[in-house]
């Protein structure tokens, strides 16, 4: 929670911006066709930001949810003009029903290598910040003010839902520091789990394939990879796909370095080779 809370306080922070082209305002809902305080706040933020950045556009982004005589994008849009906003200022995107449809469907609309910011409530910006990145979308974040019991609340909220979007992340990230914190050297561990869990995402963690949300992953020392590999296409092949599996782990395991990972090593193996590949390991 400490480090939800600092990181997210960090990403209210932008220094050295760049010239913007597009600021994206976050939808939320109306009353009616009526903007409600909370995403006028919204409006004004961008807004200010919309005019430190010469040239640039308003995306006002947001569908029309149950309640609603008319698209979110379309009421803030209105509620801009009526502020001053010329309205070849703004684009309207009136699709979205999530976030990351509001970012998806906004992008879409900017011209390519645009510089873009987001802008929401400030309890909310880290999470946009999290889902524009899975989406591969590099943009800034800007937050707008909301009354303090407001933000309190939401913020325990945004906390649960980031622990939600990144769960697979999370138990990695948990796995990898019970591993690294009780292994030693010589000693073999094994995690066991469904599919899914992310047990190969470890992996690629450990191996510095992928990077984590959080901090950093250092190692000393070579490591040796088996990974998964498909083996069931043996046509003009006298080898089994249990015997192609054990040479390869053959040819690896006896390669210098300080750490080997296998990932699913006795698939395709049959109880024999099983053996084999124990006895193989416990002469490491």
């Amino acid at each position: 929670m400490m480090m939800y809370t600092l990181t997210a306080w960090i990403n209210l922070i932008n220094w050295h911006v760049p010239h913007l082209d597009y600021v994206v305002v976050l939808g939320a809902g109306i009353m009616g066709k009526t903007v409600t305080p909370l995403l006028a706040a919204r409006i004004t933020r961008g807004i200010e930001i919309y005019q430190k950045n010469p040239g640039s556009k308003l995306i006002m982004s947001g569908g029309q949810g149950p309640g609603e005589d008319i698209p979110e994008a379309e009421a803030m849009a209105e509620y801009a003009i009526n502020l001053g906003i010329p309205k070849e200022g703004i684009i309207i995107e009136n699709k979205s029903r999530t976030t990351n449809e509001n970012l998806r469907f906004s992008h879409a609309l900017m011209k390519p290598n645009s510089k873009f910011c987001i802008v929401t409530n400030s309890y909310y910006v880290y999470r946009a910040l999290v889902l524009g990145k899975r989406q591969g979308l590099q943009c800034i974040g800007y937050g707008a003010k909301t009354k303090w019991h407001f933000t309190l609340n939401a913020f325990v909220r945004e906390f649960i839902a980031y622990l939600v979007i990144t769960k697979r992340i999370q138990i990695t990230v948990t796995g990898l520091f019970a591993v690294m914190t009780i292994i030693a050297a010589g000693e073999r561990i094994a995690l066991i789990g469904p599919n899914g869990i992310g047990k190969s995402t470890l992996l690629n963690l450990i191996r510095n394939k992928i990077q984590p949300d959080h901090g950093r992953i250092i190692h000393h020392g070579e490591i040796n990879y088996i990974p998964q590999i498909d083996y069931t296409d043996t046509i003009n092949d006298p080898k089994s796909a249990g015997q192609k599996r054990l040479t390869l782990i053959e040819n690896i395991i006896w390669l210098p370095g300080s750490l080997l990972l296998l990932d699913e090593p006795t698939v395709y193996l049959d109880e024999n080779n099983i053996e084999n590949l124990l006895y193989l390991l416990k002469k490491l």
